[in-house]
């Protein structure tokens, strides 16, 4: 069994507001979780309006597996056209 967890710095265009924030990070998270199957949750930043901090976690039977969905998973934030991803870090267990 292999553990994959992905912390991911991002930037939000049009966020004015931390409500604007959250109904981005909100609809980020739901189509995170329904195209990929993995657990997400937001980490600090929470009274900076532009910035945001999230991880995510999933588990898979082997190595290439996780490798790939976590790639995946930095390839659709790279497109995601409200969002700019500033930074990430990538850990397989």
């Amino acid at each position: 069994m292999t553990v994959g967890i992905l912390k991911i710095s991002l930037f939000i265009y049009n966020s004015n507001s931390l409500k604007d924030k959250r109904t981005v990070l909100d609809s980020l998270k739901v189509k995170l979780r329904n195209k990929f199957n993995i657990a997400v949750i937001s980490l600090n930043d929470e009274d900076k309006w532009q910035r945001a901090n999230l991880a995510v976690v999933s588990i898979s039977k082997d190595r290439s597996q996780m490798d790939s969905l976590l790639c995946e998973v930095i390839n659709f934030l790279k497109n995601y056209n409200q969002i700019d991803l500033l930074d990430y870090e990538m850990q397989i267990l």
